[in-house]
């Protein structure tokens, strides 16, 4: 805990995807004190995304970041985050044009619906 997944499509250049997770891990233990062993991510690339209305936009791209983690953290903490978080998205992505559209989704796990093995290693928040 947490979990980050991140979908792109192809047009997106993704080969430093490893510093970018690092990067992201070390705001987590930086902003929310989370032990870095606990950051679990994966990477999906989107081959066939589909942008807008049917016509062609080959030339649009985007980048999600889920991140979700347990329940208890505060909206102001939750913020910082993203801010932080979009920042790194951003510059990794580089990001500097209406063509690349980034968005950030973090949400919250219930703890009495997330399990974990082995048992006993559950996060606190």
């Amino acid at each position: 805990m947490p979990h980050l997944r991140l979908e792109y499509t192809p047009q997106v250049d993704s080969h430093q995807l490893k510093a970018l997770f690092g990067d992201l891990h070390n705001c987590l233990y930086e902003t929310a004190k989370i032990n870095l062993p606990n950051c679990k991510s994966r990477a999906i690339k989107i081959d066939q995304p589909m942008i807008g209305d049917a016509t062609d936009h080959s030339d649009l791209q985007f980048v999600h970041l889920d991140l979700a983690f347990l329940e208890g953290r505060s909206h102001e903490l939750k913020h910082e985050i993203a801010t932080r978080f979009m920042s790194l998205l951003k510059n990794h992505f580089n990001v500097n044009d209406d063509k690349t559209h980034v968005t950030l989704e973090i949400r919250d796990i219930k703890r009495d619906s997330y399990f974990k093995w082995p048992e006993g290693t559950l996060s606190q928040p």
